[in-house]
């Protein structure tokens, strides 16, 4: 934001001092004045829907995921709290909307559903022949891709599992993950417990995600749960066939067998089958791309998200 010369300013927190960062909150607002007030994220949905209450601005919540805002019963009130001082607060899927109603007791009324979006992307890259030579991917090599943070609820060692069967019926399948995170070292153990060693390759999350999924033959979603998930839907973009797990937001994404492939989560055999599938069937690949493309620019393109938040944040300010 800053880059794009967006004013930014950084207020200190930590866990210990939501009382003051409510507060530093409210006085922010009193000096700049804003019309509405968007929160992200548990800190900031709670401590953001006090602040401008205090401040007596409007304010809207989006709530991107379940597994760390709704999972133990203090969080659960808070949000149930919180969401009488916000306008509305907005889920990403309407699978998360069901979780928030159910277990934070927020009324459906206040809950509105706005699905991400991503920029359209051109189908083929011209710098995605050149990604996958630096992954060591030769051209007859059938490279499946994961985008994510390295974390223990997105499914990535089921997803070395699972490359690992799927390698037995296509030896020259390889594995490209993309993203950083606190589980690496453990997968980079289960890369030589499985016999993966120089067939599978990390990518810096700070790569050109959109080259790495143009690059990739299948794009694979490996996650537990998920709110929706970008990436899939970046990967359907860019016309790259998916194969995502029945995790919750994902198949508001995927319908199994026309966008793309949905296989249960926590099942690398499931995996490993629709990859093979995938990888021995040209023209599934080809039709399931077509569609799963049509289907994100369609339902998930970035114009359509900003457009309903602009008409949110015109209903608050009002």
């Amino acid at each position: 934001m800053a880059e794009s010369g967006v004013r930014t300013i950084q207020l200190p927190y930590s866990f210990r001092s939501d009382a003051l960062l409510v507060l530093r909150i409210a006085r922010l607002i009193e000096k700049t004045k804003p019309d509405v007030v968007h929160c992200h994220s548990f800190t900031m949905n709670a401590a953001g829907a006090l602040g401008a209450a205090l401040a007596g601005v409007p304010s809207i919540a989006t709530v991107h995921g379940a597994i760390y805002d709704l999972d133990t019963r203090r969080r659960r009130l808070a949000y149930n709290v919180a969401a009488k001082m916000h306008y509305k607060v907005v889920t990403v899927s309407n699978f998360l909307r069901d979780e928030l109603h159910t277990n934070a007791q927020i009324p459906l009324r206040k809950i509105e559903v706005i699905h991400n979006g991503v920029p359209a992307a051109d189908t083929v890259r011209s710098d995605a022949a050149y990604a996958r030579c630096q992954a060591g991917v030769g051209e007859s090599d059938v490279l499946v891709g994961c985008v994510g943070m390295l974390r223990p609820e997105k499914g990535h060692s089921d997803l070395l599992d699972a490359v690992a069967l799927a390698r037995e019926t296509i030896p020259g399948m390889k594995l490209l993950i993309v993203g950083d995170g606190q589980c690496k070292e453990d997968l980079l153990r289960k890369i030589g417990e499985r016999k993966l060693s120089g067939h599978v390759v990390f990518a810096h999350s700070g790569s050109s995600v959109v080259s790495m999924l143009s690059a990739m033959d299948i794009f694979a979603l490996p996650s537990h749960t998920e709110g929706l998930s970008i990436a899939t839907i970046e990967a359907m973009s860019c016309g790259r066939p998916v194969v995502v797990t029945d995790c919750g937001g994902p198949t508001e994404i995927v319908s199994d067998g026309v966008t793309g492939l949905v296989v249960p989560p926590c099942d690398p055999q499931a995996m490993a089958e629709a990859l093979v599938r995938l990888a021995k069937d040209s023209a599934l690949r080809t039709c399931l791309a077509a569609n799963g493309r049509a289907r994100a620019r369609e339902a998930f393109s970035l114009q359509r998200m900003l457009q309903s938040y602009e008409r949110l944040y015109e209903e608050a300010a009002r």
